[in-house]
Parts: C-alpha cells; structure tokens; sequence
C-alpha cells in the first residue's frame, strides 16, 4: 500500500456492541505496521474504542480536556488560540505509532452524548493536526444506534470519504443499519459521506451471510468483508491488544489485512436507498424463519467434530468440507445413483431435455463480466453442453477454451454446437475434474489459465478442498464460481418436496458453505448475486411434470404428480406467450470469484 498524500478518511458505523471498535482498531494497527500515518477517532460516550491500540491504557477524552480548560466559558476558537490545551493532552500514541483520540461525553444523565464528537472534530480541526501529523490514513469509530447531529457528523459534513457500515445478520443489528443508511442517504445530496460497503461481522443467534448480502444489495451497496466468528479475537480483546499485534500470524489476521487493502483502495460508493417499514417487517419475518432453520440445522450437525477454532459459529466448530459432502450425497448424489447407477450416467441421460430448458437462459450473463479480462485462454469446469464455454470461444479476445466434462451425453452435445458454428478453440475433456491432473491441464494450454469458471458442477464435486486449490493453482487471473443460494428453497418448494420425492427436504449445501470452504484455503472472494432466469416452451403442464421422472427412482404415481402440479401453479411458473404455453424458472445465483496467487 502507496503512501497517498491525499488523507484517506473512513468511517465505520454500527450498532452499539457490533464490533465496530475492534474492526477500527485492527485496521489502524494494519495501517500503521504498513507505515502509513494513521489516527483513529473514538466517537463513542464510553469512551473505549481505542483501548486495544493502547494495551487498556485509558486516555483522556477531548470534551473532559476540554471541560477543564473552561470551553463552556472560553469557546473553542479562544482555547485554541489561548494555547489551552496542548496537543499531547488530547493525542496518545499507540500500538505501531497509530494515533488514538477518543471524542468522549457528557457526565451521566447531563447533556448531549453526540456533543463530544462535534467539539472533538472542531478541535482537532482548529489545532491543525491532521496537518501537523502529516496524517494518511483516519478512522471514525462511531456509534450508531442513533445517527443524531453529533454522531452524524462524520457523514453530514463529508469529512469520510466513505462510510462502512458493521452489522450481523441479527434483525435489531440490520435494523440500525438501515437507520445509519437514512442518515447517508440524508446527506448525500449536500456533500455528505456515501457509503462504502456492508462489513458482515458473525455473531449472534444466526450466521447468514444470504440475509446481509440481500440486505446490502437491497439498499444498493455490496458485503465488503466477512469477518468470522473467531475465538482468537476474544482471546486478543483478554490482553487489550489488537490481533495484528498479539497474533500476527493467525488467520483472522489476515482477513483483518485483506479487509484493510480493500477498504483503502475502495473506490464504489453509493447513496444508498434504504428498506421501508414494509420491507423491514417482511426482512424481520426471514430473519425470525432463519433462526429457527439455523437451530435446526445445529442440532442436525452437531454430531461433527471440530477440526480447528477458526470456524467456531456460537459453541458449534464445524467442518464446512465434510458439511459439503454430507449435504451433495443427501440432496443430489444419492438419487441419482440409485436410479442411474453414477451421476456420470445420470447427465448422459438427461442431457439433451437439460439444454433444451436452459436454451433460453440468461446464464451466459457471465459471459459479459469475464469478457471485462480480455481472457485469452478459458477453463470451463462441469462444462456440461457449452452455455458458457460456446460463447466465449466467439469473442474476440479467447484463443482457447478447454472444457472438461465427465458426460458424454453433454460433450457430445457441446461438440455438434461448435461444429456447426464453425468453433475450432474449443478443446474438451471427457474426464471428471477431480481425475484430472495439473500437469495435464497446464500442458494442454502451455501455461496457466486467464480464466478459470465453474457453473453449478461442484454440486457433484465431493472433495471441494482438492478441488478448489487445483482451479487457483492453474489459474493466473480470475477464478468465476457461479452457485445456487439459499433463495432457490422458496417455501412452496419445501411445502410440496416431502410428497414428490417422499422424504424430508434436506440441507442443501449452498454458496455459504462455498464461501466458508474458500476462507479455510485462505482465499478471501468477492460475491455478487445474479438473477437467474430460464424458461421452457411447453405443449402441456402435464409435459412439465413429467420432467420430474428424471430425478426420482421409480416414476411419479398421482399424489406426486398432483403435488407438482399444485407446487407448479402456486409458484406461477406457467404461463403463456403468444398462445404458446412456457414454463419459467427464476431464482438468484452467486458469483463468487477472486484473484488467483
């Protein structure tokens, strides 16, 4: 990280508890080690955000400086002058150099709390010392239960250049930050601080990182960062250190690093939009439907050993890997080999139904996003018939697309496409990816990939670890892993899926265990959520139902096709279009991806 001239000024708001102060202060410890001047202003009445910068060593605050040297009397412009308060009175030095303010408050029950940070900021501002400092980096650590004038005034006088806003995925947690994004959105238009982005903290009843990531995409922004529930900071937060002090080399530390460069080198800012009150009632109503699933799913997977303290949700450790594996042969896996005799043999007969519903997809959305690299060399993993390896081969910039694929059902598809659209680049492998070999596939293209993608075929990968470390190690630009969430499980799905498949629905393994999974790798991605969209020309509904045969042992007796036919008109998956009849299929994708190293 260049030193900037320019004062990179950042401000983190949430609600009081959230782990504002110990994000704030691991960042200004990453900032100062990186050699960059840095100041972090506590703006909390408690008075305690800097306290692990300085080994719980207690400053004074500015507003109690001020107050002994007669402000009430003097006015701030005269004690300045006057020379009444020195800089090291309200100036302490911390871990690495990082300086530390804390704004302060009033006595209990007497003024306003917000006051310290207005007189806090106006002082720092009159004794010059973001100058005198030669300051790179500031850090606000507000409170932000109440964004009112005092606390608000980071954001309402544009003094950040970005706002960050911590939250979990607790309701009265989004709740207070749909409030700060009121505040924003408030002062936005008159020069106010626009927001950065959502940083995801994991505490409380429930980790969802799907209801943060449709929080921040609903008000118009992204989660920057997951910071997990990890057993480390507690520990550190004993000593009053931070954790880039008291445990460089953990890897809680490193997400703090990885969080620290992507907030500095920021440059996506929003006004965001914030939810209605009706919006907030329906997000409160998931919220509450979440918990009781997340207590569930606890008492189904506590049976699974801890393998270390680094995915510690709560009191449960889990094993996110063997959860990924449990959840494929449960959901998908099973099914098909008792019916098929391999999942292999399963794509080989339901290729040529598959492509014709996602004939008319949206999924080659993707394409667009890579097409951003200039890829001259793709890997497409799970190719399956070509929705993404075909397209890309007729852009301008790919010389070479390779594309594995266990089914010759779906390879053979992919090769008559290509020929008959004249596509030479497209090489293919009729090999599961996991018998696959580096080697191999770096000398099949002389070198690393520009791009590596995968689409929905990890589904039926069981040994994502493996898997995952071989797409970075053969990529040298941007590994893109597209994955259904948890909003694919709509409740009229879950309300019919005992009678069509006459079992309980199970756990599917989603794109938050993908995530998980990833950070144990330590490989830190970034998400966006697609829409995405097929749909299907149709003679009958009974047409329809009758695709469901492909996924159960046995075909479908009358109760199981009335329930698909219930499930398929409540959900208003057909319709008609120019009197021809269709079925439409929408849901929402992640796109998760990352740099490879």
């Amino acid at each position: 990280m260049d030193k900037n001239k320019n004062i990179r000024q950042i401000a983190f708001y949430g609600k009081g508890g959230i782990g504002k102060s110990t994000i704030a202060s691991n960042l200004a410890a990453v900032y100062a080690e990186r050699g960059l001047n840095t100041m972090m202003i506590g703006c909390d009445p408690k008075s305690d955000c800097t306290r692990n910068l300085r080994g719980d060593v207690e400053i004074p605050t500015v507003l109690d400086a001020a107050r002994e040297k007669g402000v009430a009397k003097l006015g701030l412009t005269e004690l300045v002058d006057g020379k009444q308060i020195d800089v090291d009175e309200i100036v302490y030095k911390g871990y690495k150099g990082a300086l530390c303010v804390e704004a302060g408050g009033p006595e209990p029950a007497v003024g306003c709390a917000g006051r310290g940070v207005i007189v806090a900021i106006d002082l720092l501002k009159k004794m010059g010392i973001y100058d005198e400092f030669d300051l790179d980096v500031v850090i606000y650590d507000v409170l932000g239960d109440v964004v009112c004038g005092g606390f608000g005034m980071p954001l309402r006088q544009g003094l950040a250049d970005d706002v960050f806003i911590v939250t979990s995925a607790d309701y009265l947690s989004i709740y207070a930050a749909n409030n700060i994004c009121k505040g924003i959105a408030r002062h936005a238009s008159r020069e106010g601080s626009p927001l950065g982005g959502i940083v995801y903290n994991v505490r409380g009843a429930i980790d969802n990182l799907a209801l943060v990531n449709g929080f921040a995409q609903s008000v118009g922004s992204k989660v920057i960062e997951t910071i997990p529930n990890d057993s480390t900071i507690m520990k550190n937060e004993i000593y009053a250190k931070t954790v880039i002090e008291h445990s460089p080399d953990s890897e809680i530390a490193g997400g703090f690093r990885h969080l620290a460069t992507a907030i500095y080198e920021n440059k996506e800012t929003v006004s965001p939009t914030p939810l209605s009150k009706e919006e907030l009632a329906e997000l409160a109503q998931r919220i509450r439907r979440k918990t009781k699933e997340e207590y569930a799913f606890r008492g189904r997977m506590g049976k699974h050993k801890p393998m270390n303290n680094k995915n510690k949700i709560g009191k449960l450790n889990i094993e996110w890997a063997k959860m990924w594996q449990e959840g494929i042969l449960n959901a998908w896996s099973h099914q098909y080999i008792k019916k098929y005799g391999s999942i292999t043999e399963a794509w080989n007969h339901k290729a040529p139904e598959y492509v014709k519903t996602m004939e008319h997809s949206n999924r080659a959305q993707l394409v667009e996003k890579l097409e951003q690299h200039e890829p001259g060399t793709v890997l497409d993993v799970g190719a399956g018939a070509g929705i993404f390896a075909l397209p890309l081969a007729e852009t301008k910039y790919v010389k070479r697309v390779v594309a594995v694929e266990p089914s010759t059902g779906m390879l053979d598809i992919l090769k008559k496409k290509a020929e008959s659209c004249r596509l030479t680049s497209i090489e293919c492998i009729n090999k599961k990816w996991e018998d696959t070999t580096t080697d191999e596939l770096i000398e099949l293209n002389g070198g690393k990939y520009d791009v590596v993608i995968s689409s929905h075929a990890l589904y039926y990968i069981t040994d994502l670890h493996d898997a995952l470390k071989k797409m970075n190690d053969i990529c040298k630009g941007y590994v893109y892993l597209l994955i259904g969430t948890d909003a694919n499980k709509d409740e009229n799905y879950e309300k019919y899926y005992e009678r069509i498949y006459k079992k309980p629905m199970p756990l599917y393994p989603d794109y938050a265990c993908l995530y998980m999974i990833l950070r144990e790798l330590d490989i830190h991605p970034n998400i966006e959520m697609l829409d995405a969209y097929a749909k299907r020309y149709v003679d009958s509904v009974e047409e329809v139902i009758d695709l469901w045969k492909d996924n159960i042992d046995g075909g479908l007796n009358e109760d199981q096709r009335d329930a698909i036919r219930k499930y398929l008109a409540e959900s208003d998956m057909i319709k008609e279009e120019d009197g021809r009849l269709y079925w439409e299929w929408r849901s929402k994708d992640a796109l998760i991806y990352w740099r490879a190293e």
